[in-house]
């Protein structure tokens, strides 16, 4: 499991508090035995590629490994594997209050994106790393600000997105995965 976890630049990938070097560490965590290790690693996570809100170029990275830990034998007991899709939900579309109804706007995301990808083009063909990303986005002003995040949530949105199969089948389990398979599922 988690195989591919190393051919990730991770060094050049930026989270909530620079380059996203300790994400393959809080993933591998996930599958510790011990059950402290992954209530930290799990904690960690959710601060570092989703920190209140926001969504980073390693989020979308983590998604397709946080969906195969889900998926694969693991340690993890019910309330963390709850804890995962939820995290999982929150990569998808953040809080779910910010939008009026229960529907996902992801044409308007489409093109606020489209509009936004040569700013993440320039980023990412740039001479920068992980560390240099928030000095980036802090050069521009607030609409291109807005458009970057766009690039970004809709990488991590079509990332979760992915894993709908894992999802579906998720809530043919027990109550509370079913529960959060589905609140994360309605938003896809």
């Amino acid at each position: 499991m988690l195989d591919r976890l190393d051919d990730v630049p991770w060094q050049r990938l930026g989270h909530a508090y620079g380059a996203a070097t300790d994400v393959p560490g809080q993933l591998r965590d996930l599958l510790s035995d011990d059950v402290e290790t992954r209530r930290v690693a799990i904690w960690q996570l959710g601060g570092n590629i989703v920190h209140q809100g926001s969504r980073w170029q390693a989020s979308a990275y983590a998604v397709p490994f946080l969906l195969e830990i889900l998926a694969g034998p693991s340690p993890l007991t019910a309330s963390e594997r709850v804890r995962l899709i939820e995290l999982l939900g929150e990569l998808a579309i953040g809080d779910p209050s910010f939008y009026a109804s229960d529907e996902f706007p992801l044409d308007e995301l489409r093109a606020d994106a489209a509009a936004g990808a040569h700013l993440m083009a320039a980023f990412e063909t740039g001479p920068y790393g992980g560390d240099d990303f928030m000095d980036f986005l802090s050069d521009l002003d607030e609409p291109d600000q807005e458009r970057l995040g766009a690039v970004l949530l809709l990488r991590v949105h079509e990332a979760v997105r992915a894993g709908k199969p894992l999802l579906e089948r998720l809530r043919d389990s027990d109550p509370a995965l079913r529960e959060a398979a589905t609140g994360t599922l309605r938003w896809l």
